[in-house]
């Protein structure tokens, strides 16, 4: 009888991740939309410094492979989250059953994180040469569930 609360939480600290999607997203090159932040480009004196500037030449490596797109991958999720409530016994016998109980279970509920990618939790393959590289996989879906549980 009563109320139940279970949560799971996950994180992970102290490594890096290679955000290539954001090194495509800058680079004017690629065939894709390109993020909002290439506006702050470097296009002169007294400019940004973090974004290079905007050119299609190949040949001056400014969207190539390098340390600018390596970002923190520290992150604390809740993995999972059960609330439940048990009716009271006294209440459940005035209704014909032995016990009732409503829950709701959440699934990725939130992560908190200084990543700038969608998810820090995800790499490009499951292969050893590739962990910690981003490249704009499906973030992990999130999902609730309402529902009850009667014994008669």
């Amino acid at each position: 009888m009563g109320i139940l609360i279970l949560a799971c939480l996950l994180g992970n600290a102290g490594f890096d991740i290679y955000n290539a999607d954001r090194m495509q997203g800058i680079d004017p090159t690629y065939p894709f939309n390109m993020y909002a932040e290439t506006i702050n480009r470097w296009n002169g004196e007294g400019t940004s410094n973090e974004i290079p500037r905007m050119t299609t030449k190949r040949d001056n490596l400014n969207h190539r492979t390098s340390d600018l797109f390596l970002e923190k991958g520290d992150f604390l999720r809740l993995k999972n989250v059960v609330l439940g409530y048990t009716l009271p016994a006294a209440l459940t016998s005035r209704l014909g059953v032995s016990k009732a109980r409503f829950y709701v279970t959440g699934q990725n509920v939130f992560v908190l994180t200084g990543y700038s990618g969608m998810d820090p939790e995800l790499g490009y393959t499951d292969g050893n040469l590739q962990l910690n590289v981003d490249y704009a996989q499906y973030p992990q879906s999130r999902s609730w569930t309402i529902g009850t549980t009667i014994t008669f």
